[in-house]
């Protein structure tokens, strides 16, 4: 299944390398290349995901959340290694703040913070089947992860941290950058559960971005670079809209053909 898995995301990012060098090289007016690699080392360093590309994180941290959900799901039955793996992941993500040096690794270790929101979401979705109803539990959890957040915040700033910035804080992401993520995520999912009406059109759109999205994530540096390139600049207010429709219909093409 993990070998399966792993082709089925190697090769998307392969061939979306290819169509992003390829555009580059031939149409270098409506293209930079940005967040591609573009000498014969950072090229080698892409293909094998240590380095090169910007992109290369997500499709090796899909990889390495494959590989620990076939390992907990063989060791859900024992409780001893599911808890010790969660305490132990718990307490090198909070203490990730107090070595910046670790940023050098990242990579390596991204697995490791992540793997917090993968149980989280295993969980939620257990939880949702039994308890669809119960919409509270959403906007608890998001209260308390943000009272963390808040907490860490405030800590590491009273502390003279080197910067409480959030992005400075996501590779790879500690407690202040997951606490943030997952408290927004949880109030999102929350309003999503109590006010959006669920019938057959939003459930199919749903279902459609989140059978799509690691399409969308390869296209969107397409649609950014060519933006950036031929505006010179990026507006997200002003071009949002427009960057959400181009992503949204080259997406729809790739998928369909």
């Amino acid at each position: 299944w993990v070998k399966k898995r792993a082709v089925r995301l190697l090769v998307p990012y392969y061939l979306y390398l290819f169509f992003h060098y390829s555009l580059w090289k031939l149409f270098p007016l409506n293209f930079s290349g940005i967040g591609i690699p573009k000498t014969g080392e950072d090229i080698i360093k892409s293909i094998f995901l240590n380095g090169g590309a910007d992109s290369g994180w997500l499709v090796l941290l899909f990889i390495q959340m494959a590989v620990i959900f076939e390992l907990y799901t063989i060791t859900r039955q024992v409780k001893f290694i599911k808890y010790f793996y969660l305490i132990t992941v718990i307490l090198l993500t909070l203490f990730f703040p107090l070595f910046p040096q670790i940023k050098e690794y990242s990579r390596q270790v991204m697995f490791i913070p992540w793997s917090l929101i993968l149980i989280a979401s295993m969980w939620a979705a257990k939880y949702d089947f039994k308890h669809g109803n119960n919409k509270s539990i959403y906007l608890y959890s998001g209260i308390i992860s943000f009272i963390v957040f808040l907490s860490v915040f405030s800590w590491l700033r009273f502390q003279g941290a080197d910067s409480i910035r959030l992005i400075d804080h996501k590779y790879p992401p500690d407690i202040l950058n997951l606490s943030y993520g997952l408290s927004m995520s949880l109030f999102l999912f929350y309003l999503w559960k109590k006010f959006l009406p669920v019938n057959k059109k939003t459930s199919e759109i749903i279902l459609y971005l989140s059978q799509n999205s690691y399409t969308l994530f390869f296209v969107h540096f397409l649609v950014l670079d060519f933006m950036l390139k031929t505006t010179g600049s990026l507006n997200i207010v002003v071009n949002a809209p427009v960057i959400f429709a181009m992503v949204l219909t080259l997406s729809l093409f790739i998928t369909s053909v």
